[in-house]
């Protein structure tokens, strides 16, 4: 049975190049205020770089710093736990449950260095995420939006 960082590794292996099909369901299906999906895909794309950010802080503070590794797992798994309901938002339940799973098994791993390369692999897993839902976001449209309504004022 592969250990928590091989797992992570093919989950992200498998959306580099090709993008989730939750991705794309999410803008199609995903309801908020309105009946649109702007916001939760909005949130979702938001939520999901923060996520990454935070990740990379963790990861940072592990190898900067004489930190209590039982203290690392605890606010990574809080931390995790903590960006689920953004994923769920945009309908992204593949990648909710994944997270979810990972967050459950941290405790599996027993070395800094192992727990390192860890948080690596999944915060270049959802870096990627957050990329395929970018990609969607129609970013060119809603600028010229803010513009327009900007000058009305």
């Amino acid at each position: 049975m592969p250990g928590l960082v091989e797992k992570v590794r093919k989950r992200r292996e498998k959306i580099w190049v090709n993008e989730p099909g939750e991705v794309g369901e999410s803008f199609l299906k995903a309801r908020g205020t309105g009946d649109s999906s702007f916001f939760p895909c909005l949130y979702g794309d938001f939520e999901a770089r923060a996520c990454h950010h935070a990740l990379y802080t963790i990861r940072q503070t592990l190898r900067d710093g004489d930190v209590d590794f039982k203290t690392i797992r605890i606010v990574t798994k809080n931390s995790l736990n903590n960006y689920l309901p953004y994923l769920n938002w945009p309908r992204l339940y593949d990648s909710e449950k994944f997270i979810k799973e990972v967050a459950e098994q941290l405790e599996t791993i027993e070395s800094e260095d192992e727990f390192i390369r860890l948080l690596e692999e999944l915060a270049l897993y959802v870096g990627r995420l957050n990329y395929w839902i970018d990609q969607h976001m129609p970013w060119y449209e809603l600028i010229r939006a803010y513009e327009a309504a900007r000058t009305q004022d």
